[in-house]
């Protein structure tokens, strides 16, 4: 694997799970592009993405890393709102 890449898991309402590989220079705010793709509802619905543990919301930012933003290898959920 690259050594720059790592794993993200994100829990889905319906209890599926997504996971995909990002690169840890990718900024946060691709990673709420991947739960649009893949979760049609997401595109319409207003939703957050939380850490599991310890239960944070994270940022839909543009500037922050995956790695800046502590994500490498995280397990989240989406909630709706």
């Amino acid at each position: 694997g690259t050594p720059n890449a790592t794993r993200v898991q994100i829990r889905v309402p319906d209890g599926s799970r997504l996971t995909r590989r990002f690169l840890k220079t990718d900024p946060l705010a691709m990673v709420w592009t991947f739960v649009k793709d893949q979760v049609p509802e997401a595109r319409t619905r207003a939703f957050e993405l939380r850490t599991a543990f310890p239960p944070s919301a994270v940022a839909d930012n543009d500037t922050l890393s995956i790695e800046e933003g502590k994500l490498e290898n995280a397990s989240l959920m989406v909630k709706w709102l």
